[in-house]
């Protein structure tokens, strides 16, 4: 008998499997931008505005780090293309939230990445923000 993910404290639903964490090492987005997609792919399963939040704070650290040059980006192919990733997280996850994980895609060489990425951080406050108005981003 299996034990049902949706009672399970280690791995609930929300998770989605291992779906998550394999398209976190296909795009190779590492521990920053894993973590902020990690978090915008479940907030919608816990109902928690706070992993949009934290999500946020991990996409920021990344953008300063790119900024600031402590982020060498360097090339390397997808296996999981976008709209797979889009079609399993579709109901989980807001449509305007959609652009920020397509953003996430590109790979690290892609010449606009910085600018997107920087305005993805910005539609994300804007999107907590309709959520919360109380916060200040």
């Amino acid at each position: 008998m299996g034990m049902n993910q949706q009672k399970d404290p280690i791995n609930p639903s929300y998770y989605k499997g291992d779906f998550v964490m394999r398209v976190i090492d296909d795009w190779d987005l590492g521990f920053d931008l894993g973590s902020a997609f990690k978090y915008i792919s479940r907030y919608k399963g816990k109902d928690n505005l706070q992993d949009l939040k934290k999500a946020l704070w991990y996409l920021k650290w990344y953008n300063n780090k790119f900024l600031t040059g402590q982020i060498i980006p360097r090339a390397r192919g997808h296996h999981i293309p976008f709209s797979e990733v889009w079609e399993a997280l579709m109901f989980d996850v807001d449509s305007d939230l959609e652009g920020i994980i397509k953003t996430f895609s590109f790979e690290q060489t892609y010449p606009g990445r910085r600018a997107l990425l920087l305005e993805s951080q910005e539609k994300l406050i804007a999107f907590i923000k309709t959520q919360d108005p109380t916060f200040e981003g």
